[in-house]
């Protein structure tokens, strides 16, 4: 369990995270904790308005402190979106290249 914690925070990567509601915002809060950089984006303006201005949209215990400090060291980043389609360009090595296609239809 430590190991896998320890793992977490020796790999630092860029996390794109759709959706800022209770599953989006604190699985990026939590991995932008473990030292990746998060961008989470969704389609209510309102909502990535007070995320910007450092204001949590949800409750959920312990979840203030993290989202504070996240944002404050800037590994969490909130941007609106549309609800067009989507295309993700996922690499994993230098011989693998994923492309996934994401329809909002």
């Amino acid at each position: 369990k430590n190991y896998f914690w320890q793992l977490l925070k020796a790999i630092e990567m860029k996390i794109a995270v759709i959706g800022t509601g209770y599953v989006g915002l604190v699985t990026g809060t939590c991995f932008a904790e473990t030292g990746n950089t998060v961008t989470c984006v969704d389609i209510d303006q309102e909502k990535i308005k007070k995320l910007q201005n450092g204001k949590i949209t949800i409750y959920e215990p312990g979840l203030e402190q993290l989202f504070e400090r996240n944002i404050k060291q800037q590994r969490l980043n909130f941007y609106l979106c549309s609800t067009e389609p989507w295309a993700i360009d996922l690499k994993f090595d230098n011989e693998t290249d994923i492309d996934v296609q994401l329809s909002a239809n």
